[in-house]
């Protein structure tokens, strides 16, 4: 969480080159200690586990989602992009409302998955493909208008998505961890 925080500041003072060094200095550390101290199992568990309302975990979801964008070569782009943002897939805002359109109701725990890094991505805070205009549009016209078009290449994995619930949400989590293992634990 201590990387998550420092790379969280570092993009508020737009400061992409401190950014890019915290990342580097992360993973080397993070694959390190993955190595020797922690087994798949407890990696898996963990990452089930982080929830957007906790500020550690945000902070750990926002270096992994920067993490993996570097691996998918995006990474020169979020040192362009200082208005990174985390965006729920499907919208939040389904707590306050219970029911959105063009979405189906949640059949899901969305306090654990809603909030969970399957169901988060990347967007920038500004411009046409914007986190805040993203809102509670449909999931075609948040795949097609703002994931797809974003400058961010973690989002090319919603090309050949056609729906966003439960089962989905929980595909994208197991793909998050199979990447956070190929990248720090082997």
């Amino acid at each position: 969480s201590g990387i998550g925080r420092e790379i969280s500041e570092k993009i508020a003072l737009k400061d992409g080159e401190q950014v890019n060094a915290i990342v580097m200095s992360g993973v080397s550390k993070i694959h390190k200690f993955l190595k020797e101290e922690i087994d798949r199992k407890e990696v898996d568990s963990f990452i089930d586990g982080l929830n957007y309302n906790k500020s550690a975990d945000k902070a750990i979801m926002y270096f992994i989602l920067i993490s993996l964008e570097d691996q998918a070569g995006g990474y020169g782009r979020l040192i362009v992009r200082d208005d990174l943002s985390l965006e729920h897939v499907y919208p939040k805002s389904v707590e306050k409302k219970a029911k959105l359109d063009g979405w189906p109701a949640p059949d899901f725990d969305y306090s654990h998955y809603g909030h969970g890094i399957g169901n988060l991505t990347l967007l920038p805070v500004s411009g046409p493909v914007a986190n805040g205009s993203a809102g509670e549009e449909s999931f075609i016209v948040k795949r097609d208008d703002f994931l797809l078009p974003s400058p961010f290449s973690i989002n090319r994995y919603f090309e050949n998505v056609d729906q966003w619930g439960e089962s989905e949400i929980k595909l994208r989590l197991q793909a998050i961890k199979d990447a956070v293992w190929d990248r720090w634990g082997v």
